[in-house]
């Protein structure tokens, strides 16, 4: 009995060693991020960047001076590993994976360039008011905002949904079936916008049919050529996290002619 105890501690050990040695070799998937600045260019400081994850065997992530982690190794039986990427002064960005996921990845080869976390600086733009007018298939808006500092990256998001008055980033879904949410570059003052009805290259409303009601609100965000949201799996919602949640304004609507 004693012999068979000890084989079967034996195989054991063999295959835990065995399961880590595939999680920790090569098949290891390579993240990066990219620190994207005020001016709307890449930076390479990456001090103070924290990486932390859950459901896995590493709470925190360490970074090489190229912005470049290993994926840890996620835990039986989780069904997400979740990466936290923060930095002071930048929006903070959650990614979800599952694990069919993770062995997609890995079957793939993927590399740093298919699961790089991307950083912008955190809004300070405030929104005053937003006010529109109808003016035949076309709807005229002008926003009010104050800028706490001139640069590339201050921005307005829209979000806008049709017969939805709950109109707000968190609870965006990202349905182009009945809503749009774009982000303009603003500078301090009014600034105005307008937007057909009709497909244009701005802003694609096409699926708004007469009767309908608009619903509209605006935050000050961040506007990047590096976009300014992300797909939450978990929740099936688009997240801003460069967003300047405090400063929104009001929810205005209108009727489709």
């Amino acid at each position: 009995m004693k012999n068979l105890l000890f084989i079967l501690y034996g195989l054991s050990v063999i295959t835990c060693s065995c399961k880590k040695s595939f999680e920790y070799s090569s098949t290891r998937l390579k993240g990066g991020i990219l620190i994207v600045d005020e001016t709307n260019h890449p930076i390479s400081d990456y001090s103070g960047v924290s990486i932390t994850s859950e459901n896995s065997d590493i709470a925190n992530i360490s970074l090489d001076v190229n912005g470049e982690f290993y994926f840890p190794g996620l835990v039986d039986n989780s069904a997400y590993l979740t990466l936290k990427v923060s930095k002071t002064g930048y929006g903070t960005v959650i990614h979800h994976y599952t694990k069919a996921q993770l062995d997609s990845f890995r079957n793939q080869g993927s590399t740093t360039s298919d699961l790089d976390f991307v950083l912008l600086p955190q809004s300070s733009v405030t929104v005053n008011s937003l006010s529109g007018t109808l003016d035949g298939d076309k709807f005229k808006m002008v926003y009010n905002v104050t800028l706490a500092q001139v640069k590339p990256t201050n921005g307005v998001t829209f979000f806008l949904s049709k017969n939805n008055s709950q109109v707000s980033y968190d609870n965006w879904t990202g349905n182009i079936a009945n809503s749009r949410a774009w982000t303009l570059p603003v500078t301090s003052g009014d600034n105005l916008y307008s937007f057909c009805f009709k497909r244009t290259i701005d802003c694609n409303c096409d699926f708004l049919s007469p009767g309908d009601t608009v619903f509209i609100k605006a935050y000050g965000d961040t506007y990047s050529p590096f976009g300014n949201s992300y797909f939450d799996i978990r929740t099936g919602q688009l997240i801003f996290p460069s967003i300047n949640a405090n400063s929104s304004s009001s929810t205005i609507s209108f009727v489709v002619p």
